[in-house]
């Protein structure tokens, strides 16, 4: 039967390379990878280039993978990067699944059924599709479940040091990792091997200041590395989102609560499924269904880590299902183990077409990211729409400043790598619950800047001098009126207004008397355009 088990992990491989080939293209479906790509070339968490806590040990194996690939130096070469890395380790998820289910010595066929199950699972598919760091979560766990699994074999300190080791190197890929990894280690050693418990924990620290002494140093020293964190972790997320924060938005707490619903169940369906067909088959002579050791360990790594994990982030925060990847390992190693040998195909088999299913689940109100098929369209449509409506509406030649005050900032992040000729001016409105103040950032090819600087006083006002010229300012429809009126207090030409986003404006540099752009005290100054250079433009 190993041929059977080698097969589905072809089948598994197979059919995730081909989702992520039909899904993944020039489109960035959140503003984090493009976080990831400026930060292979300038790393810098208080322009978000990766945004706090800094994710440099991911970092640097973006540069790695880079450097391997002979790709080139430019900002659309380094996003192809961040998306190839998010491939990787979501088949490396795949196959240490595969691995840790053999270990296990489950039924014939079992490994392949898992590594199919997570290879298919609609969180893992669009993440990996989406090129952010959840995937690296999903292999940090495999992992973590493969040492899990050594050290009940032949427990002992050597292999409860690598049980920290490799909860070390998951939190430096994600630091969240350790709300689910720490209970999986305390579940496997448990408290009458404490001694054991104690190496794991001692090696887990030495481990975590092996990354976090670093991103420290390289994030400007720890007052700078903490208000940074601390800025967008606590302030920009926890306060606005937690049910128990006395500041939060109603419309953020019960977004966030209603899409954790939707994650959880779609993240723990395939056990469901799986579980319902095994007992619905079961007869009177069946041994009792996971009585056996091997099951009743993993279902509780499951139960503790999973469980503390939906937990945490109830009572914090949660933006996207792969917030959950933790949580994939584990499902897929439990539907195996209720499949294959004479358990049969059908209990897998019927958790994966259910699988399937969620990739057709369509856009839901209040729920933040869907990982289904339409989320994926809808966002690439979005992205590319966009970049083709300004670049219709702008001159032939020219280099152009385009304004963007919609509170999602997908679009306007990746702009200037799909638009090479423009650069971008975020306005974040501070009339909106969720930001407790405006302000912007300016977005080229080389650098996201933060305008005040990120995490200064809150008072703080600034002006910064663009690194282009333009021959232009552009807006439309979807910059709010109260900053439309204030473009045009700026000008000394006429300014007319803009309804919805099929109406465009420009503005040339020569009407802006002041020779910038400024929303609410913040200003932008524009560099002279030469004549010679066409507006700036490259």
């Amino acid at each position: 039967m190993a041929s059977v088990n080698r097969g589905l992990l072809g089948a598994a491989i197979t059919a995730h390379l081909l989702a992520w080939w039909l899904g993944v293209g020039a489109v960035a479906l959140d503003p984090d990878p493009m976080n990831l790509a400026y930060g292979m070339d300038r790393f810098d968490i208080t322009h978000f280039n990766p945004h706090p806590p800094g994710y440099l040990v991911y970092v640097w194996t973006l540069r790695a993978v880079h450097a391997l690939t002979g790709a080139g130096d430019a900002l659309v070469d380094r996003f192809a990067t961040v998306q190839l890395v998010s491939l990787l380790f979501a088949l490396a998820a795949v196959a240490t699944v595969y691995a840790t289910a053999k270990r296990m010595k489950l039924p014939d066929g079992a490994a392949g059924w898992a590594a199919l199950v997570i290879s298919l699972h609609p969180i893992m598919v669009f993440h990996s599709v989406d090129a952010q760091t959840h995937t690296s979560e999903a292999f940090a766990s495999a992992l973590l479940l493969w040492g899990a699994v050594r050290y009940r074999e032949a427990p002992g300190w050597q292999r409860a040091l690598a049980l920290g080791l490799i909860l070390a190197f998951g939190s430096a890929l994600r630091p969240s990792f350790i709300v689910f990894g720490v209970p999986v280690i305390v579940w496997t050693i448990g408290l009458r091997h404490f001694a054991d418990l104690s190496v794991a924990g001692v090696s887990s620290i030495l481990g975590a200041i092996g990354w976090v002494m670093p991103t420290v140093v390289a994030s400007g020293g720890w007052d700078a590395w903490r208000a940074a964190t601390r800025g967008l972790v606590h302030h920009g997320f926890v306060l606005t989102s937690s049910p128990f924060s006395d500041s939060a938005v109603d419309s953020l707490v019960w977004a966030n609560q209603i899409s954790l619903g939707l994650w959880t169940f779609e993240a723990v369906l395939p056990v469901l499924v799986a579980l319902a067909v095994s007992y619905a088959s079961r007869t009177p002579k069946d041994p009792p269904l996971g009585a056996d050791p091997g099951s009743r360990w993993l279902k509780g790594t499951l139960f503790f880590g999973g469980g503390l994990a939906i937990a945490y982030y109830a009572v914090t925060f949660v933006s996207e299902p792969g917030y959950l990847a933790a949580l994939l390992p584990p499902v897929a190693l439990v539907v195996g183990t209720l499949s294959g040998g004479t358990k049969g195909a059908r209990p897998a088999a019927m958790a994966i077409f259910a699988t399937l299913a969620c990739w057709a689940i369509p856009l839901l109100p209040h729920v933040l990211k869907v990982p289904s098929v339409a989320e994926w369209k809808k966002r690439t449509d979005l992205g590319l729409a966009y970049a083709d409506h300004i670049e219709r509406a702008l001159p032939a030649d020219g280099r152009y400043l385009v304004l963007i005050g919609h509170p999602d900032i997908t679009v306007g992040r990746q702009l200037p790598m799909l638009e090479p000729r423009v650069d971008v001016l975020l306005i974040h409105d501070g009339r909106r619950p969720w930001f407790a103040q405006t302000a912007l950032t300016y977005v080229t090819e080389v650098d996201s800047v933060p305008i005040p600087e990120a995490f200064g006083a809150p008072d703080a006002r600034s002006s910064r001098k663009t690194t282009n010229a333009y021959a232009g300012v552009y807006f439309d429809g979807t910059l709010p009126p109260h900053f439309q009126t204030q473009m045009a207090e700026q000008s000394n030409c006429p300014v007319r207004r803009a309804r919805d986003v099929t109406e465009t404006v420009i503005v040339p540099t020569p009407c802006l008397a002041r020779g910038s752009v400024a929303f609410d005290g913040l200003e932008l100054r524009l560099m002279e355009v030469a004549g010679d250079e066409e507006g700036g433009g490259r």
